[in-house]
């Protein structure tokens, strides 16, 4: 059974697309008004660099994309406060490189952290590219153990 500090615990992952817009207005239009003690969570993950040529090879260089990324983090935490959040319940994690794929960053913080519950954009893909690349939410859904799993679709 779930602890109610484990219950009360929402990660939700954030990247640059406009899934995870949609995923956090969710959870902000769901819950904003009934705060609860509820603790969110934004998380972004930056993968590990296969190689220093990989690194190299990136249209935007890592440091200003990241900077970028920070303030997408604060624009969407201060969207939870203004839906009515504690500031003080939300806290910005931003994961760099431990991992090879976010998935897997994803599912070491579920664990180590202990949430109940991770909301996670579902993005598009087509089969072919979820063949090559993987699917994020999938492998989430498919390995997150002992919390529950919320994935949110944009409307077409």
């Amino acid at each position: 059974m779930k602890s109610p500090e484990k219950k009360n615990k929402i990660l939700i992952p954030i990247d640059d697309s406009i899934d995870c817009h949609v995923a956090s207005n969710y959870v902000r239009h769901i819950l904003g008004s009934q705060d609860r003690g509820l603790e969110l969570v934004l998380l972004h993950v930056v993968p590990k660099a296969k190689s220093k040529e990989e690194e190299n090879l990136r249209e935007i260089p890592a440091e200003e994309k990241l900077e970028k990324m920070k303030e997408l983090l604060n624009e969407i935490k201060n969207g939870f406060i203004e839906a009515g959040f504690n500031p003080e319940s939300i806290r910005i994690e931003i994961d760099k490189g431990k991992h090879e794929t976010a998935a897997e960053s994803i599912l070491d913080y579920l664990e180590k952290e202990h949430f109940g519950t991770v909301v996670i954009g579902r993005r598009g893909i087509s089969k072919a590219e979820e063949f090559l690349y993987g699917s994020v939410s999938q492998k989430v859904v498919r390995e997150a153990k002992g919390c529950t799993v919320w994935v949110v679709e944009p409307a077409e």
